[in-house]
């Protein structure tokens, strides 16, 4: 936990456990939540790789219909 204030928290996670060709490395990716907003922002690092060469990384949002759920 890096902050946890009443406007915005942030926090980082670790994978240690990854392996791209059989090396492994860590990726670390930090979250920040603001206060009052729909979406948070997520930013991934990468450590241990190879420098030679370029490494391929796929990233997306995820679409979904919406759904209704009412309460009685």
């Amino acid at each position: 936990m890096i902050a946890s204030g009443p406007i915005r928290a942030i926090f980082k996670v670790l994978y240690e456990r990854d392996t791209l060709n059989g090396k492994p490395f860590v990726e670390e990716k930090t979250y920040t939540l603001d206060a009052g907003d729909n979406l948070n922002k997520i930013e991934v690092s990468y450590s241990g790789l190879p420098d030679t060469g370029a490494v391929a990384v796929a990233i997306g949002l995820e679409t979904r219909k919406k759904r209704y759920i009412f309460f009685r």
